[in-house]
């Protein structure tokens, strides 16, 4: 072989510019006049690695499967491993565990291509003759952002109904994930509301909470989009809880209440029982009815309606209105009117009265009450004070006065009295006003004896017990206490002056034991 040589002396050969075809078995021959002897000697010529395939940079969609290949020649047969731009090996094997994967011949398998696996990938072929490297840039593409269908920006159920809350997903890459939220915080999801497998929001059995805004967010790596929608969960009219009775003052604004709730929110309107149009009112969308000045016309039966699309309620209001007291036949409000009447004569002094509710009616003397029922004065039905029997004495001025919630008012009468029949005017017949024929009284008990006595000159009173003259001369009542049966019998108090007399005759029994069916009223101190 020409680029062979051999040394006889030294036994060696020597090839220059060995190749792979100069691997084989040499087998060497020595000889002597002894004899001779052989042996064998193998050489197997070895190469570096060479690439057969090597990868070349790709793009891949997400979610694809991509093969890089990688393979080698040499002797003896280089080793091929993978590894990232950071130095992270790849494993060989079938790991289910790992999306990515060195194949046994070398290629690297990636399964369903994502974002992290974009990037520069090294193959290395190695054998104990070199080491060669080749390398391939992955590049992920095919992201889509999210895209939701646009529906109806409101939507209306009744309360009780149930609805779903769509959230349409069109396109997105890689598949979006779809988030609810209420009124800007996450929707709990509970046994009514759960989010099904299209991604619309079902809600069960709906009520007055579930109103509000809704927002569907879809979210995936290439970026996010959302969807709102309004609820409004309609519910019928209801009025609130007011007052069914008013009671206003005659000329004093007042403000009829029926504030109503619902959804959406109801309309309110007033009307009035037996009347089509009512004057000096009027309404407001809060559903107050005001009445400025209020007259007994303004009474009776008012009706609030409040109505939406979804229903409607009402409530019946009552509206009673005080009017002022008003004395017939006068105007104005303190009068004085002159009267004159003969002495003896029986004398009324008018005060018939009008007003809601019904006036309460009083009498005064020169600034004094006078009782509703005496001896002498009389306040009738009416209203007039009868004074029976007038004297002189009565010669004064009486004031009528009616009063009620909306106000008072009051008449005045000068009343003078004349003598035509010459009798001194500066005289009067003692009167002693009515009082109880009998009385009982147990024994031990204080009873006292009326005797309530007018007259001019002041009269003089004298008591008498069986026609005896008993207690203090002048006492207008005769207190016994600590009574016994020596006191029962017939008591006189007797009143006089100048002008006459009068006499009240008084039958005391007293019990020696309790009857109490028997009593009559006693005055005990």
């Amino acid at each position: 072989a020409p680029f062979a040589e051999q040394d006889v002396y030294r036994g060696t050969l020597q090839i220059r510019g060995v190749q792979e075809v100069d691997a084989g078995e040499y087998r060497c021959l020595a000889s002597s006049p002894a004899g001779s002897s052989s042996g064998t000697v193998i050489l197997e010529v070895g190469a570096g690695p060479l690439f057969s395939e090597a990868p070349a940079d790709m793009t891949a969609n997400v979610g694809e499967n991509i093969t890089l290949p990688c393979a080698a020649r040499g002797f003896p047969l280089p080793t091929v491993t993978w590894r990232r731009e950071n130095s992270r090996q790849i494993f060989t094997g079938t790991d289910s565990q790992s999306r990515t994967m060195q194949l046994e011949n070398g290629h690297l398998l990636i399964q369903s291509v994502w974002l992290d696996d974009e990037g520069l990938y090294i193959c290395e072929a190695k054998n104990q003759f070199g080491t060669i490297k080749t390398e391939a840039r992955v590049s992920v593409t095919g992201l889509e952002p999210p895209l939701l269908a646009q529906g109806a920006p409101v939507i209306t159920t009744g309360i009780g109904q149930s609805l779903s809350i769509p959230c349409m997903l069109l396109d997105g890459i890689p598949l979006p994930e779809r988030h609810w939220s209420q009124n800007g915080k996450p929707v709990q999801r509970n046994s009514r509301t759960f989010l099904r497998s299209d991604g619309s929001l079902y809600i069960e059995r709906t009520v007055p909470e579930d109103a509000g805004t809704y927002v569907c967010t879809a979210v995936n790596v290439a970026g996010t989009t959302n969807i709102t929608v309004s609820l409004e969960v309609h519910v019928p009219p209801e009025i609130n809880a007011g007052p069914y009775h008013y009671i206003a003052n005659e000329g004093v604004a007042i403000t009829l209440s029926c504030e109503a709730s619902g959804v959406p929110k109801p309309t309110v309107v007033w009307s009035k029982v037996g009347c089509h149009a009512f004057r000096g009112a009027h309404s407001n969308p809060d559903g107050h009815l005001h009445i400025l000045r209020p007259t007994a016309d303004d009474a009776g039966i008012y009706i609030c309606t409040a109505t939406s699309p979804v229903g409607y309620a009402s409530r019946e209001i009552q509206l009673s209105v005080n009017t002022m007291p008003k004395i017939m036949g006068i105007s104005g409000h303190n009068n004085t009117v002159k009267m004159a009447a003969e002495v003896g004569t029986e004398v009324i002094l008018p005060c018939e009265v009008q007003g809601s509710p019904s006036p309460l009616v009083t009498w005064s003397r020169n600034g004094q009450p006078i009782p509703p029922v005496t001896a002498w004065f009389t306040v009738l039905p009416s209203g007039s004070l009868k004074i029976t029997d007038v004297r002189l004495i009565d010669s004064k001025l009486y004031t009528c006065t009616a009063v009620n919630p909306a106000g008072n008012v009051s008449l005045s009468y000068n009343l003078h009295i004349q003598d035509v029949s010459g009798m001194c005017l500066s005289s009067a017949k003692p009167r002693i006003q009515v009082a109880p024929s009998l009385l009982k009284a147990l024994i031990g008990q204080t009873v006292t004896l009326p005797c309530v006595v007018q007259g001019e000159p002041s009269p003089e009173v004298t008591w008498f017990h069986n026609g005896v003259p008993v207690g203090v001369r002048d006492t207008v009542a005769l207190r016994i206490q600590h009574v016994s049966l020596t006191d029962q019998g017939t008591y006189q108090c007797v009143a006089k002056n100048n002008a006459g007399q009068d006499t009240l005759e008084i039958k005391l029994e007293v019990l020696g034991e309790i009857y109490l069916n028997d009593l009559f009223p006693v005055q005990a101190l």
